[in-house]
């Protein structure tokens, strides 16, 4: 399901079962696994690629290159520097800026 209000570019790939909601951006290069949502105002940018079961919450900000790994939780508001390799079952709690990983399982919450 993609929102009419959402803009996923033609060379970007949804997996089956994925939902994209209002005012999400998915640039181009940009994969999204199976069963992912992609909730309202989330920005996936060039060549970031999402696995199977995640979800994007409001307003969070995956820059380019970003690899998630599957069944992973990113927060409103989150922001995740370009390049990070987070591994999967990964949760980041809204609002948090990320800028290297690992981080410290204490600053993540």
């Amino acid at each position: 399901v993609i929102s009419g209000r959402a803009h996923v570019s033609h060379h970007a790939q949804l997996g089956a079962g994925s939902s994209v909601g209002h005012g999400v951006i998915v640039n181009a290069g940009a994969k999204v696994g199976d069963y992912s949502i992609l909730n309202s105002n989330a920005l996936i940018e060039h060549d970031a690629v999402i696995g199977n079961y995640c979800h994007i919450s409001t307003g969070a900000l995956v820059n380019g290159g970003t690899k998630i790994g599957s069944n992973s939780f990113i927060g409103s508001g989150v922001v995740l520097r370009e390049g990070l390799n987070l591994p999967p079952r990964t949760v980041i709690s809204a609002g948090k800026r990320v800028m290297g990983w690992p981080m410290r399982e204490d600053r993540l919450k």
